[in-house]
């Protein structure tokens, strides 16, 4: 399971969208082995989610999901789910960062337009009044 598919699942089950039907709905490509491994990884503190109700594993794939259980973040799960929501108001502040940047160049280079339209306006008006006065 990659990073990304982690982060999707944990804000998915944040939302409160947290039974595996909702899962499977939601993020059709999770594996159920990927899952069960998440959630039993918390006997070593290591998994991201909590299942309940809770039930012992014997071994890889032996357990199948029902869709009402649920699952819960654990400290870890909340710990990546803290970062992901950081990640993404540090994107969003980027975005609106960049969004002013081009605004601001945008404006400067009509500044510089118009300012270099001032000074052939003022060169033709300085000949014109030359040519007159001759």
């Amino acid at each position: 399971m990659t990073d990304k598919d982690k982060e999707n699942l944990v804000k998915l089950i944040a939302s409160g969208k947290n039974t595996y039907a909702d899962i499977k709905i939601n993020i059709p490509t999770i594996d159920p082995l990927d899952l069960e491994g998440m959630s039993k990884d918390i006997v070593a503190n290591a998994g991201i989610l909590i299942r309940s109700p809770a039930s012992a594993f014997f071994g890889p794939g032996n357990y199948q999901f029902k869709d009402t259980d649920k699952f819960h973040l654990t400290e870890n799960g909340k710990n990546l789910l803290y970062r992901v929501q950081r990640d993404e108001i540090a994107e969003q502040h980027f975005q609106a960062t960049l969004l002013e940047a081009q605004a601001a160049t945008k404006s400067a280079n009509s500044a510089v337009f118009w300012a270099k339209a001032a000074i052939v306006v003022t060169m033709v008006l300085f000949v014109l009044e030359k040519v007159l006065h001759l």
